[in-house]
């Protein structure tokens, strides 16, 4: 059973998600669930609105009624890898194949594109939008982490990974929440930063697929529960969810827990 303090902790903000699965045949949908698509990623912004990437490379917006707001897709990009919902005035969608960020308005319409491969930044895996505008990259030539703007331009950075004992690392996910940067990695777990690039600690949270975080907490979907983890002591304590199968990930937000399937999500209200 989990304290109130703990439920407290976990509704104190909202959460963004970074990659699910990748889809690699097509899904028969049962048209049973909440949202019947084929998923690729979902997201989750401050909001409580859900961003899917289904199957066919489309970013969807849906309100909190799970109505559809909004589309966004360009397949002359290739796959959509990463998706940064933290302003959702401002949304950031990565195509990994080519290098470039589209910059999307609060309709999803396009802002612009930049093409990270232009400014020299080559095999970056995923981005992140920083809290003052800017965008939040791991380089792999120089093993560190890079704060640029929206030229390009290096704004900050952290020491060389090697500093840290820290190499070759492969991010599936960064995010910034509560002056923290969070880097996720397979080999290492979750690599913390604070927000001017100083070294603060790994959290060896491994064999996830994603995470979220309100800056204090890491919270992670493993054995049908949700783990939340202490930053400062790396206390766990568990979420119990509904005993489903077949769920690829959970996300919670203050007033839901979406449970996320191959072929749709369900949602569920909190109590």
């Amino acid at each position: 059973m989990v304290s109130r303090c703990i439920i407290f902790l976990v509704f104190f903000n909202l959460f963004s998600c970074g990659s699910i699965k990748e889809i690699s045949k097509p899904i028969s949908l049962s048209n049973t669930r909440n949202i019947n698509v084929a998923i690729d990623n979902v997201y989750l912004d401050n909001l409580d609105q859900l961003h899917i990437v289904d199957q066919k490379g489309t970013l969807t917006r849906y309100n909190q009624d799970l109505e559809v707001l909004y589309k966004y897709a360009d397949n002359t990009l290739g796959a959509i890898q990463h998706v940064d919902v933290n302003n959702p005035l401002k949304a950031l969608v990565y195509h990994g194949d080519y290098g470039i960020i589209s910059y999307l308005d609060n309709t999803l319409a396009l802002i612009r594109k930049s093409n990270l491969q232009d400014w020299g930044y080559n095999d970056v895996t995923t981005i992140a939008s920083s809290n003052d505008g800017n965008i939040w990259l791991y380089d792999p030539s120089k093993n560190q982490i890079l704060k640029i703007n929206d030229a390009g331009k290096i704004k900050l950075s952290t020491n060389n990974l090697n500093d840290y004992r820290l190499e070759d690392l492969n991010p599936i996910k960064i995010v910034e929440r509560d002056n923290k940067i969070f880097i996720h990695d397979q080999q290492y777990g979750i690599i913390i930063f604070d927000n001017l690039g100083q070294y603060l600690k790994v959290l060896p949270i491994k064999d996830i697929k994603s995470f979220q975080t309100d800056g204090k907490n890491i919270y992670v979907y493993q054995d049908n529960s949700i783990k939340a983890y202490t930053i400062r002591l790396l206390e766990e304590k568990i979420i119990p969810l509904e005993n489903r199968t077949g769920i690829l990930n959970v996300l919670i937000s203050p007033r839901s827990i979406y449970y996320i399937y191959a072929d749709g999500i369900d949602r569920r209200f909190r109590k």
